[in-house]
């Protein structure tokens, strides 16, 4: 598939330096922006990913599918196509210099991470594998060490699935992935050794489950379900982590992220 503009995959702010992170899956890059303060921006940097890639075929180039902030607020990105995690150093002005580079298992497809709440363990999700990978971090030398490579999917699921979005509940406690063909949400209970026991899988009442976001009072999930045009609604217990369907095929057209209103 040759390169040219496309959109981008997944954008993040890092307001306190006033940059725009920008992944674009078909392009293979990762690009920074200087924020001005007036609703303009300029670039700042961008990385072009080249190199060998996974065995899959949505694995033909390298494709950047997120970019955001370190707990200690170097950038990482997830290369789906590479089946890779890379850490950058970022300075100020937005400038970047490659640090580390994590290598998963052929086909993993790394798709999008999140931290853990003391920011010593990144939680990655794996599209084409299906799999959720628990991740040591070394605040200071920018290293990770895999620890753990869990299932999203039950062993026995023989078609199709892609998982999506992956979420961390605000006490660190429980974390959250998608999956896209089984239509379910995973929960997975954080041991205090920073590994994961998965403890419920719940329907989503909808197809192609791409994002889902929990409420600020942690008590809700909204669910979005991409192919079938709805949202589910969840209730969620804060001390369990159990989910159960509370409302479902709420209309919204084609929706692929959900964001709560700070």
């Amino acid at each position: 598939m040759p390169r040219g503009p496309r959109p981008t995959a997944y954008l993040a702010i890092d307001e306190e330096r006033q940059l725009l992170f920008s992944a674009n899956y078909h392009m293979s890059t990762v690009t920074t922006y200087r924020l001005d303060g007036q609703g303009g921006m300029q670039k700042a940097d961008q990385v072009l990913k080249v190199g060998a890639t996974g065995p899959r075929p949505q694995q033909e180039l390298p494709h950047v599918h997120f970019a955001n902030l370190t707990p200690d607020r170097r950038l990482v990105i997830c290369d789906l196509g590479m089946d890779q995690v890379n850490i950058y150093n970022l300075t100020d002005q937005g400038q970047l210099k490659l640090v580390t580079t994590h290598q998963d298992q052929p086909g993993f497809g790394d798709r999008h991470l999140t931290f853990g709440r003391d920011g010593r363990f990144m939680y990655l999700v794996g599209e084409l594998s299906s799999k959720l990978e628990v991740l040591a971090y070394d605040q200071e030398n920018g290293e990770l060490s895999s620890i753990q490579t869990v299932s999203t999917i039950p062993a026995d699921w023989t078609a199709h699935n892609g998982a999506a979005a992956i979420h961390v509940c605000h006490s660190g406690r429980f974390v959250y992935v998608s999956n896209r063909g089984e239509n379910t949400i995973a929960v997975f209970e954080v041991q205090p050794d920073g590994r994961v026991k998965h403890i419920q899988s719940v329907a989503t009442a909808g197809d192609f489950p791409r994002d889902f976001s929990l409420s600020h009072d942690q008590k809700f999930m909204i669910v979005a379900n991409q192919n079938t045009n709805d949202l589910t609604l969840m209730r969620r217990d804060p001390a369990t982590g159990h989910l159960a369907t509370n409302q479902t095929g709420v209309p919204c057209p084609e929706p692929v992220q959900v964001l709560y209103w700070k």
